[in-house]
């Protein structure tokens, strides 16, 4: 997660939201996403279309439904600017960073007595 919070941080950085950069953009958001899966859920995330990943991902309980729904909207959109051309607005690249971030965040794992513990993504 710590990794990913970085390639976050650098993206963000990297003043690529902006019209003519949204498909280097999308492309990266999506790939910083799909490797930090691939890395804290041991999900093949990277070798699956984004079609074969969401279905993989429908029965698995290893993300909650929000953070399942999250990660459809994000690659979903990213699919749609790096392969339709489609050009979301500055405030769209904004959103799809800002639920990346909040993807990671909320499924790091927890801190307990100094070493990690993976932190419970299901709700009771």
């Amino acid at each position: 997660w710590s990794v990913a919070d970085e390639q976050l941080s650098w993206l963000n950085k990297q003043g690529l939201s902006s019209p003519g950069e949204f498909r280097t953009y999308f492309t990266e958001l999506s790939t910083i996403i799909r490797t930090y899966l691939e890395q804290r859920f041991e999900i093949r995330a990277p070798e699956m279309t984004t079609q074969e990943f969401l279905e993989s991902m429908k029965d698995s309980s290893v993300l909650h439904q929000q953070h399942k729904d999250i990660l459809k909207e994000l690659l979903q959109t990213a699919d749609m600017v790096k392969f339709a051309k489609h050009q979301p607005n500055g405030e769209r690249a904004a959103l799809c960073f800002d639920l990346a971030r909040r993807m990671v965040n909320e499924t790091k794992p927890a801190i307990a007595d100094g070493k990690e513990k993976s932190r419970s993504i299901q709700t009771p």
